[in-house]
Order: C-alpha cells, then structure tokens, then sequence
C-alpha cells in the first residue's frame, strides 16, 4: 500500500476513534522486502494497512501490537533472517537472508497521533516531513519538523537540544547514536505530483497507474467535449484549460512531473513553452523522434535561452525502453521512467541472468 492509501486509512480510523498502532522499519540490513521508513498500519480486529514484506511477517506483527494497544508502550520487534536456522525456527521460512527491525508505536490522540498526524498534515501541504524517534525506552517521543514548524512530543528540553540539530541533517532514514541512545531519523518524502496535459483515451490507463502508485494527479485538456469522455472512460475529473493559460490555472512549480500528450502539435507546442519557465525536474513529451525535434524547432524562436533548460529536463519520446505496446504498456513505460528519473535510478536490472555458467 502508498502512503496516500495509508494516510487515508489512519484519516478514516482517526475519525471513527479506531485504536492504532503503527509499525515503522528502523533498521534494515540485507535483503529485506521493506527498507527504513516503510511503514504499516495497525487498526483493532487484525486490520491492517500496508506492507512489510509479501505477507509473511504481518500476522506475526499484528500479534505483538497487541501488547501495545493494551499498555501504551512502545517496543521493537527483530526479524533476523540472515540466519537460516533461525528462520526456519520461526516458521517463517523466508530465504531472504536479511534483518529488519520494526517500532510499534501506539497512536494516542492526545500526543495527535504522533507521528502519523504530522506526516498526514506535512503531506497535505506538499512538504517533506523530517521525524525523529527515540528508540531507548518503550516512549513514543520524538520530534516532527518540516521547513515551515517543528512539533516535540514527549521531550524535555534537554532531550530536544540533542534531536533538533539531527533531524534536518540526513538525506535518508538511519538510526544515530546520540547521548539519549539510539534515535532513528528520517525525511519522509511526499508522493508525486503529477500534471497530465492531454486527455484523450490513452491517459486513461496512466491516470490509474498514477492513482495506483499513490501520486497525486491534476489533469488538463483544451477540449470541453473531452471531459464527459474521460470521465466515462474511468479517468478522474479534468481541468478544461486553455494551453497557454495553464498558469492562470495550476502552481505549476508544485509538480514533480509534468506529460504533454495531447496529440495536437500546435497544442503541445504551447505546453511545453509553458513548462519551460518553470522548475518541474521531469517533462516528458509522447511521440517519436521526429515530432520532438519539430516541437524543438520551433519552440527555438519562442523561448531563446530557455530553450536549453527544458531540454536538459525533456524526456522525448517519454518512457523507458521496455518494449511497451497499446496505452498499457506505454502507461507502465512512462510510470517506470518517472519513478526513475525522480528517484536518481537508471532504470535497469536488479539481477539479470548470467550469460554464461
């Protein structure tokens, strides 16, 4: 599950006063399934939301937060299956070979849930929330931080002058030893945002995609009659806007990610001359090459010097080379390549069979 899935799921459990307790991996070593910072939702009646790993483990956690529901203290659970004998003892029988070790934490009210609430509310207003946990102890206290506010909970001042400077100071989620013992940090990033410039019949298998994957979507097209289409075809609502007016309309510096796939060239023509002003790290263009470097042409007359940042953004023709077919395939090739591009990965194999043994 997404963390906009998961965060509806605690917003809907929220409102109806449903106990919570959430599991979040601190430490990860080896292959795991779920690497530091995933996270999983505990409700009362063995719900649950998100996953730690393919199944197997979520049984088994939804057991142990049993005791946090009841005492209100947090506690660390260990899977350690780097040792097969002990996987095996487990009855698990993973394979994996790794550890991971994974805080359940008691959702109260009175602390606003944290941290769930801070990320739920940092998530709404598009920033990066930057959380600090104590792991010494069975407290759920820490820190929530983004570039606007910051939120204690359950620190004393002296343990708030060691959290603070710790918690804006990493790119990924680790545990650092500090005075106070052991305190796990993390950025946790907001989901995608992403902007579609065209609405015929093929963006509607990628608006799902994109609603799967838990991205937040905005999409816009010139032609009124295209709305009623869309919709009936499964797509979410559209913004009827005029190309050249896209400003007047959307922040457009709040997407990560922007496709321009109207299938008209003028129309695409005036939608990456919009985008080129802005700071959007991914703009992608549908169709062949030969199309891109007409758009290019005369998009040279329009933006002058402009013109070279776009391109150093511009992926045209969009999507990765995975031999995609039909709006589907192209859907999945244009998801994989954003997911990529944003994420600083190539895109390539995990582990390719050898050629020769």
């Amino acid at each position: 599950m997404n963390l906009t899935a998961l965060l509806a799921r605690y917003r809907q459990w929220r409102d109806d006063g449903t106990p919570m307790v959430l599991a979040i991996v601190v430490k990860a070593d080896g292959s795991t399934y779920a690497k530091p910072g995933a996270m999983m939702l505990i409700g009362q009646d063995d719900q649950y939301a998100g996953l730690l790993s393919g199944g197997c483990l979520e049984g088994d956690l939804i057991s142990r937060a049993q005791s946090v529901f009841s005492s209100g203290e947090s506690a660390d659970v260990i899977y350690d299956m780097s040792d097969q004998e002990h996987d095996q003892l487990w009855g698990l029988g993973l394979g994996c070979g790794g550890m991971m070790q994974i805080r359940l934490m008691r959702l109260d009210a009175a602390a606003a849930h944290f941290p769930l609430g801070a990320l739920a509310d940092a998530v709404s207003s598009h920033q990066t929330l930057h959380l600090a946990i104590l792991l010494e102890g069975s407290r759920a206290a820490g820190l929530c931080a983004t570039s606007e506010s910051s939120q204690r909970y359950e620190l004393s001042d002296a343990e708030l002058s060691v959290v603070e400077p710790l918690v804006k100071q990493t790119d990924r989620p680790k545990i650092v030893e500090t005075t106070l013992g052991e305190v796990f940090i993390a950025p946790v990033q907001c989901p995608t945002r992403l902007l579609i410039l065209g609405a015929g019949p093929d963006a509607v298998p990628l608006t799902q995609l994109a609603l799967a994957l838990g991205w937040e979507l905005e999409v816009a097209d010139h032609r009124p009659a295209y709305a009623d289409q869309f919709r009936a075809a499964g797509g979410p609502a559209i913004t009827v806007v005029q190309p050249d007016a896209l400003s007047d309309h959307f922040d457009l510096n709040r997407f990560d990610a922007a496709i321009v796939m109207s299938h008209h060239l003028r129309t695409d023509h005036l939608y990456l001359r919009s985008l080129a002003t802005t700071t959007i790290p991914y703009v992608g263009s549908l169709g062949p090459r030969d199309r891109r470097d007409q758009l290019i042409k005369d998009l040279r007359s329009d933006l002058g010097n402009e013109l070279a940042d776009l391109q150093r953004r511009l992926y045209a023709p969009i999507g990765l080379d995975i031999g995609a077919r039909g709006p589907e395939g192209i859907a999945l090739a244009i998801c994989a390549e954003i997911q990529a591009t944003l994420r600083g990965h190539g895109g390539g194999h995990l582990g390719a069979p050898a050629k020769d043994r």
